[in-house]
């Protein structure tokens, strides 16, 4: 309702069914649909359905023709669309579940059979904006597209009942734009986008391939893996309808009303206008066709086929569509019914059949193609490595279509098609291998894309030929004879090419690892060996500024001269580097490095010449080592007596590690030696006897030396370390008397000749190894016995004389309590904690009592100092008047008494704190101990 008018009647919805135009029947007589407009601010009553001698009304009248745009409703279901949208108050809500209804008028009728207001009916409606509503059913025609509408879906058959429409009815309103493109723009620019968020994927390029992926995944793949492949596959048949909805080929109407084809075909005006538009669309048919006929993909890959046959089909199919709709069947049924030229109709036929034809055949290559979009989408933006495993699922893919396929299953489509594929690869690898990037990123790289494009391009043929032999062998398919030449020639070269290329790029790269920082170190040549470095350098850069693509087969004669100038370079290049060995070896500095580089030459493939150069260089490597060897035995007879020992090692530890370590340079060239030469073919040259025979006697005596130095200090060690064990854990100086830690500094020393000799694989004896693993131990007793000794020796110093004499019991009390460590303990002994604990207790003790005689004798002393202090004659007080002799006397006795008084109470008060000093220091109160005796 458009208005606020009172409603006096209502339009029951059980009344309506399915495909009902609106209609009234004045007089019993049912009139032809007719649109209808509902002013609001006219008066009419439509009459309840139970009075049977009013005329009855199921839907206001609306004739709506079959054209059904974007947004349309579905038919049975109907739509309430305002031509004016009312604004404010005037608009009403429209309540789901709600009744259908419409406002009670006073109506006239009209002699046409329409309804008009009665503007001298005392209960006319005040006077309102027009708004125009339209009840529509089945959808809602394109010149009402821009309207607000109301619509209602019915979700069941048959009548409706006037109670419980929620249940049954689906209400809202429809966009104002077109909901189609709405829908797809919603996809494609929010739910797209989320998913592919889900889904972990950033490359929008991987979209397309996302579906196959899940496909191959199986059910590791995950529901929303799943869902954005369909999301996918929804949003592509979205586009295709608006396209061919939206299509820009229409066809023009007539404007003729046509109740009935049989009624049409009388009317000559009609007919003649209706020659007229078929003549018409005849033209546009006839435009349409050979514009399509003209067409061809855009772009070389399968891709642009794919896009190719969806664009005809939304064409074609669109003109299908809008000669196949309901009207426009309708005045071909009464054209040819009432037209006398029979040649139109002839040849407009044959050019709807020809029509048909043609987007039944786009149609049919739009769905088979779509099965293989996803594998094209993967060959044109997934990943390289990714097209390995897309080819077999795509050729059992393409044998499909060419079995079932009515229009792919030809040899020239499908063998276009193949063609395609065949360039989309080529194309690929030609992009992933640029020549001006290969040899200056890492080699690893550069060869691994190489391989992997070389085994894409091979890939290719030989999957082809897999599938090829299974429809052979099956004898019920067609087979595919397709040109080789067309599909494999140009992959086939561009393998072979990939092959070269990756072995020039190894070339480059063992030229690099050799001539690299290992080479300098061992011969020290830089500046020799840089200008090698750049020789390489010069032999790359022709191929890498080639001013051709050199997976063109036409280019096929300067590749061929490219890689003939490369490998001349490399000629030259070996030279060099053999004239460099042969200057580098005549100042040999160390065998273990030019055995080394020995290894690098051995690893160095396509080097005949310099590897056989290097290996005659064998014998001054081990003139070298013999060298070496020497040394080491010289200085090992030099020192081997008093070896040099680093910082904190143990003698016997020591010992055995500069001897370890001496050999070992000369093991780990020997080792050197041995991985050059397995086969020890080198013994066999008088030069290698020699190193032979001196690297063994050194190994021996250097063996028998470490094994004299553990021998002799494991025959000593239990014996050394019981009988410091035993010792007690105090002793005092022989020279100052004072007590001190006695943990030996043998003890120490084996303990970490234990550790070093253990790391060294030794056998530590018993008492040795636990000892050594007591160290932690033995570490904490003697560092709280020292904490121990120098709390009692700061306490015992801080006494002054007189507080040793005083307190002379008490300090041989406390001395008597360290007793045990310089009797009883020794570091066998597991009451070392306990004794820290008691001793501790008793220093404390003691400094408790200290600090309390010094408290009590500071204020004895201070009693006694005012005691010498005090004065019993006055002074005369200030002033020149002389005193009588009686007031000076007074004056004198007053200040006598005060003071002997005040010196009394302080004489007095001493005695308590003696008492108290002697209760401390001799345990007893008597006043009479001769502890504290002067």
């Amino acid at each position: 309702a458009a208005h606020p008018t009172p409603m006096k009647g209502t339009l029951d919805p059980a009344d309506l069914s399915i495909g009902d135009t609106c209609r009234s029947e004045p007089d019993g007589q049912q009139q032809q649909p007719k649109e209808e407009a509902l002013q609001p601010a006219a008066s009419a009553e439509v009459q309840d359905a139970s009075q049977p001698e009013q005329p009855t009304a199921t839907l206001p009248a609306v004739a709506a023709d079959d054209h059904r745009p974007e947004g349309a409703v579905a038919d049975g279901n109907i739509a309430a669309t305002g031509l004016d949208q009312p604004t404010g108050d005037q608009q009403q809500d429209a309540s789901e579940g709600s009744q259908l209804q419409t406002e009670s008028v006073q109506e006239q009728q009209q002699p046409d059979g329409t309804l008009k207001a009665d503007s001298q009916s005392p209960e006319a409606a005040p006077e309102l904006p027009e708004h125009n509503l339209r009840l529509l059913s089945g959808y809602v025609p394109m010149e009402y597209a821009h309207c607000r509408t109301f619509y209602c879906v019915r979700s069941s058959q048959g009548p409706l009942p006037s109670e419980g429409l929620s249940e049954l009815l689906d209400c809202g309103l429809l966009t104002q734009a077109a909901s189609l493109a709405s829908l797809e723009q919603v996809l494609s620019e929010l739910f797209l986008p989320l998913l592919i968020q889900q889904v972990g994927t950033t490359d929008p390029a991987a979209v397309g391939v996302l579906p196959a992926a899940a496909a191959g995944a199986g059910a590791s793949s995950g529901k929303p893996r799943e869902l954005l492949g369909n999301m996918q596959k929804y949003l592509g048949q979205i586009k295709q309808a608006v396209q061919q909805l939206t299509g820009d080929i229409t066809l023009p109407m007539p404007n003729v009303s046509i109740d009935t084809a049989a009624a049409a075909s009388k009317d000559p005006d009609v007919i003649h206008t209706l020659e007229e538009t078929v003549a018409a669309w005849s033209g546009v048919l006839s435009d349409v066709m050979q514009r399509e006929s003209e067409k061809r993909p855009e772009g070389k890959g399968p891709l642009a086929e794919i896009d190719f046959w969806r664009a005809r089909s939304a064409v074609l199919s669109g003109l299908w569509e809008q000669l196949n709709m309901r009207d426009v069947t309708e005045m071909l049924e009464a054209l040819e019914a009432g037209s006398d030229d029979r040649n139109l109709m002839a040849a407009f036929r044959g050019q709807m059949a020809e029509l048909g034809k043609l987007a039944h055949e786009a149609r049919d290559n739009v769905k088979f193609l779509s099965t293989l979009e996803r594998h094209f989408r993967s060959i044109s933006s997934g990943p390289l490595g990714g097209i390995l495993d897309t080819l077999p699922p795509l050729m059992n893919a393409l044998r499909m279509v060419w079995i079932i396929s009515r229009h792919y299953s030809d040899d020239a489509r499908m063998g276009a098609l193949f063609a395609r594929i065949a360039t989309e690869l080529c194309d690929r690898v030609d992009s992933a291998v640029m020549l001006h990037q290969l040899f200056r990123m890492p080699a690893a790289e550069a060869m691994e894309l190489l391989r992997v494009s070389k085994a894409v391009l091979e890939s290719w043929q030989s999957t082809y030929m897999q599938v090829r032999e299974k429809i052979e062998a099956s004898g019920r398919d067609a087979r595919w004879e397709f040109s080789k030449a067309t599909l494999f020639a140009r992959s086939n070269y561009m393998a072979e090419v990939c092959g070269q290329l990756s072995e020039m790029v190894e070339i480059v790269d063992d030229f690099f690892k050799f001539l690299g920082p290992e080479l300098k170190a061992v011969t020290g040549d830089t500046k020799g060996i840089d200008d090698v470095i750049e020789q390489v350098q010069l032999m790359v850069e022709p191929v890498e500024t080639a001013m051709f693509n050199v997976f063109d087969q036409a280019h096929a004669p300067q590749w061929k001269a490219l890689r003939a100038h490369f490998y001349a370079d490399n000629e030259k290049v070996k030279a060099a580097t053999r004239e460099l060995i042969d200057t580098s070896f005549r100042k040999l500095r160390s065998a273990e490095g030019a055995f080394e580089l020995l290894q690098n030459f051995k690893s160095i493939k396509s080097r005949g010449a310099i590897q056989q150069q290097m290996m005659n260089k064998l014998v001054d490597i081990l003139e070298q080592f013999l060298r070496e060897i020497v040394a080491a035995q010289e200085m090992f007879d030099r020192s081997k007596a008093n070896p040099p020992l680093t910082r904190n090692q143990p003698p016997v530890a020591g010992a055995i590690h500069w001897s370890h370590q001496l050999f070992s340079r000369v093991k780990l060239t020997m080792s050197k030696l041995t991985a050059v030469e397995p086969e020890g073919t080198w013994r066999q040259t008088p030069v290698g006897q020699q190193v032979h025979e001196r690297y063994m006697t050194l190994a021996k005596q250097m063996m028998e030396y470490e094994k004299q130095w553990f021998q002799g200090w494991r025959e000593n060690v239990d014996n050394i370390a019981m009988k410091h064990l035993k010792q007690p854990i105090f002793t005092r100086h022989p020279e100052t008397g004072v007590v001190v830690v006695n943990f030996h500094a043998d003890l120490r020393v084996h303990m970490s000749e234990a550790h070093y000799l253990d790391r060294k694989g030794f056998k530590i004896p018993p008492l040795a190894l636990q000892v050594a693993l007591q160290e932690d131990e033995y570490r904490a007793w003697t560092e709280s016995l020292e904490r121990l000794l120098d709390f009692y020796y700061q306490v015992v110093n801080s006494l002054t004389p007189v507080e040793v004499s005083l307190l002379s019991g008490k300090l041989a009390d406390l001395e008597r309590s360290l007793e045990p460590g310089l009797i009883r303990l020794n570091w066998n002994n597991r009451g070392i904690d306990a004794f820290v604990a008691s001793t501790t207790k008793a220093i404390q003790d003691f400094q408790a009592l200290h600090h309390s005689v010094q408290k009590n004798s500071a204020i004895i002393e201070k009693l006694v100092s005012a005691l010498a202090s005090a004065k019993l004659v006055a002074d005369l007080p200030a002033g020149d008047e002389v005193m009588e002799l009686q007031e000076f006397y007074e004056h004198m006795e007053q200040h006598r008494a005060a003071v002997v008084e005040s010196s009394v109470q302080r004489y007095r008060s001493i005695t308590p704190l003696l008492g108290k000093v002697e209760e401390l220091v001799a345990g007893t109160n008597t006043g009479k101990s001769p502890q504290l005796a002067g």
